[in-house]
Parts: C-alpha cells; structure tokens; sequence
C-alpha cells in the first residue's frame, strides 16, 4: 500500500488531502459525479491540468469555479453511491470519513485542500509577485506533499506539461 501523502500545493502553501488512493477517488467521483451533470464545461482543467498537471495563471478562477461545481454535486450525492468499503477494512490507511451522509463531507479535506492551494498562488502573486520581473507563478497543483519528497524532487513546470499516463502524485 501506497503511504505517502498528497494534497495540493501552490504559491507556497503544502495541503495534505489524505493518501494517494483517497486522491485517486476523489478525482474518479469527480469525473463520474460532476462531468456528465455540467457536461458543457471545460473539464479539462480539472481532470487533466489539476489532476496531472498544474493549473494555468489564466485559469485558475475557472479551475476554482468548476471545483465549486464538483462540491455541489457532491453534496446532493450520498456516500452509498460510492462503494467504500474498502476504507472501512481494518488496517486501512485513509483520511477519509465515509460516515458522513454526503460525498462533500467525505472529501472536505481535498476540496479545502485545493482552495487554500488556490488561495495561496493568487495571494503570493497579488502581494508581489506581479511586480517581480524575477518571480515565477507558483501554480495550483496535485501533489505529494511529504516535505522530504519535496524538497528532494524539485520538478520543473515543464516538466509537468509533458506528463503523459499517470500523475506524478501517483507514480
């Protein structure tokens, strides 16, 4: 079993979500909860550049918005559409709660995880970063977020931009 930790991170800010299968299904319960009800947005931001990637300056308040959309369905989801049984075996490592009545409360974590992630990049720029010829944006982005993988795996953006399969958090 996978222990590391992962969550989100961006403009400085390091947010554990929960473990790397917790990742996996909250992005599986959003493509499979929130996609085909808002078919008409552009997803892609969420299920591939969040997801494998990082967020675009120019698209994280669309980014933010459709995550927005995604806690709302999951909050008219129930937890018995998801099968969760697994996270309740003994021995498993989760951060989950799947007591909770709706999906939302199951992954507040992520979701919050992801705002503050959100947060932080859009703050670091407006408090300087825009006037610093020599800063680089700190995007939004999916993440281990065990400090000494971290700091051992400095990965450039581009880097991120080629990524092809799986995301990083995953490998």
């Amino acid at each position: 079993m996978d222990e590391r930790s992962v969550g989100f991170v961006g403009g400085g800010n390091i947010v554990a979500a929960g473990t790397v299968a917790d990742m996996q299904l909250f992005f599986d319960c959003i493509g499979f909860f929130a996609v085909p009800r808002h078919a008409g947005e552009d997803w892609s931001l969420v299920t591939d550049r969040l997801y494998r990637r990082y967020v675009r300056q120019a698209d994280v308040e669309a980014t933010r918005r459709l995550m927005d959309l995604a806690l709302a369905e999951m909050a008219r989801t129930p937890v018995d559409a998801v099968d969760l049984r697994q996270m309740r075996q003994p021995g498993a490592r989760t951060n989950l709660d799947p007591r909770g009545p709706f999906l939302d409360k199951v992954f507040a974590r992520h979701f919050q995880a992801f705002g503050r992630a959100a947060e932080g990049a859009i703050a670091r720029w407006e408090d300087g970063g825009k006037d610093d010829p020599t800063y680089a944006f700190e995007p939004p982005h999916a993440s281990v977020t065990d400090l000494g993988w971290l700091l051992t795996n400095r990965i450039s953006l581009s880097h991120y931009d080629e990524l092809e399969g799986l995301p990083l958090w995953r490998r």
